[in-house]
């Protein structure tokens, strides 16, 4: 039997680490998109 309490902090915690990567990382996820475009230019 899982414990909701339990379910709910891992929940949170691994979207609360979701969005750090995308706050602390945006050229990661910018940079592919800048050569993409480069591409066609």
């Amino acid at each position: 039997m899982h414990d909701p309490v339990m379910f709910i902090l891992q929940a949170l915690v691994s979207f609360a680490s979701a969005v750090a990567l995308v706050v602390r990382h945006p050229a990661s996820f910018q940079v592919p998109d800048y050569d993409f475009l480069r591409a066609f230019k």
